[in-house]
């Protein structure tokens, strides 16, 4: 019985790295605090825009005693610089919109009666744009990031 609760999480990380490689534009509006697995989700978007500067956001796994899952790590990667994921996995601290937003980790930080319509319109500037050549530069952006998930997890 004990290893069939755990037979979920290989298919929740197939669907995180089905959001992150999606060949359309997504956009993550976070109205409140995106803690672990909030944060992995926000990971996965083209964009993140949070309502207010005090929410918070991280990767606390290092404070549990376990580790940051790889997928996470190399989204993570992806989005800020080497050093600020390294210090965020080491430290498990949460950060605030504001601090997250001084690394990358948040794009933009809107009042929480601005956040959906600014983010509804930010999804749908790039939807407009041709999708055969967004989704290819999509792909290749990130294809270093999920061809090592995939060579690691197949």
């Amino acid at each position: 019985m004990p290893a069939r609760r755990f037979q979920w999480i290989p298919s929740y990380w197939n669907a995180v790295l089905d959001l992150f490689t999606l060949p359309v534009p997504t956009v993550c509006a976070i109205s409140g605090h995106a803690i672990a697995g909030g944060t992995i989700l926000a990971l996965t978007c083209d964009y993140r825009f949070s309502a207010l500067e005090n929410k918070l956001m991280g990767l606390n796994e290092i404070k549990l005693g376990v580790p940051v899952p790889h997928l996470a790590d190399l989204m993570l990667r992806f989005v800020v610089a080497e050093r600020a994921a390294t210090d965020m996995v080491y430290r498990g601290e949460f950060l605030t919109a504001a601090a997250g937003r001084a690394i990358g980790l948040v794009d933009k930080i809107c009042s929480p009666d601005t956040l959906e319509k600014y983010s509804l319109e930010k999804v749908l500037e790039l939807a407009a744009l041709p999708a055969a050549a967004f989704a290819v530069i999509k792909d290749s952006r990130i294809a270093e990031a999920r061809l090592q998930f995939e060579k690691n997890h197949s």
